[in-house]
């Protein structure tokens, strides 16, 4: 038996998330009404998603790593990505700048759909980033935000453009 790599994800929606993954990984080795199976060869991963509930905000997986040999190797499976159409770039959010700063709470709740309060508390515990800087002001001057990654927590990132 070889070594292999075995994920398993809780899904709200497992007919979504299979097609998702169908993209990522190509078809499934197994699907059922209840279970979802993909299996890759190089290198051995094995995923395999189950419906259950999920809270939004928690999400299902931590992170993921896949270990290949080379540089060229990174290439190729960003490239397999890409024609299989996920994403090849970061998301884009449009924010409104009505004065010289933007309130980076009121930001973060149109950018990632979370309270104020949460984003009060993500940046004043150091949760919050522009590129590879941590954000601790609640204004933010607008020019500085223009192109900008913002990230918060490990896993919410969008760049930032200005609407004219």
């Amino acid at each position: 038996m070889s070594n292999a790599v075995h994920i398993s994800l809780n899904v709200s929606d497992l007919s979504r998330s299979a097609d998702f993954y169908r993209r990522f990984f190509g078809e499934p080795r197994k699907l059922k009404s209840d279970y979802a199976k993909f299996v890759t060869e190089d290198p051995v991963i094995h995923l395999s998603l189950m419906p259950a509930p999920v809270r939004i905000g928690d999400g299902a997986l931590s992170h993921l790593g896949i270990r290949v040999e080379t540089s060229d190797a990174v290439r190729a499976w960003r490239k397999a990505l890409v024609e299989r159409g996920l994403p090849d770039e970061i998301p884009e959010f449009t924010f409104r700048a009505d004065g010289s700063a933007v309130h980076l709470p009121a930001l973060l709740a149109d950018a990632f759909a979370v309270s104020r309060s949460d984003a009060r508390r993500t940046v004043a515990q150091g949760g919050v980033r522009l590129g590879d800087d941590p954000v601790a002001d609640l204004d933010v001057p607008a020019e500085r935000l223009d192109g900008q990654v913002l990230r918060m927590g490990k896993r919410r990132y969008v760049r930032l453009r200005r609407a004219d």
